[in-house]
């Protein structure tokens, strides 16, 4: 897949928050590479893009693995709709409240994300 060379940027009625708003969506994976595989699915439609990747716990004390995405072309929604079924069934996905992040970032261990997905094309 290839990014294509023209991004579009809704009419306002589904606008994303702007980058300076806060990331975009935070999902939370049970699985150590969700976080890569969605933000190469992520980056290969969208330009414009920050991710970040930490290693957590969940609400039950679990070991989780969470993806922060900046996206300026596109909403939470929309980039739910286009990750959609495209992760194996062993990895489970769930969106994270943007409230807890800063706790996340306190006391979660940051990960590196491979191929570059953490440029801003």
């Amino acid at each position: 897949m290839s990014r294509p060379l023209v991004t579009t940027i809704d009419d306002g009625r589904d606008a994303p928050a702007p980058a300076h708003a806060g990331p975009t969506v935070i999902i939370l994976f049970n699985e150590k590479s969700g976080p890569s595989l969605v933000a190469e699915i992520i980056t290969a439609k969208h330009s414009f893009i920050q991710t970040e990747m930490w290693q957590t716990v969940d609400e039950t004390d679990r070991t989780a693995f969470l993806l922060v995405v900046t996206c300026e072309t596109a909403s939470a929604d929309q980039l739910f709709e286009l990750i959609g079924s495209r992760l194996p069934d062993y990895i489970q996905s769930r969106r994270f409240p943007q409230s807890r992040l800063d706790v996340v970032r306190r006391t979660g261990t940051r990960l590196d994300v491979p191929n570059d997905a953490s440029a801003v094309s």
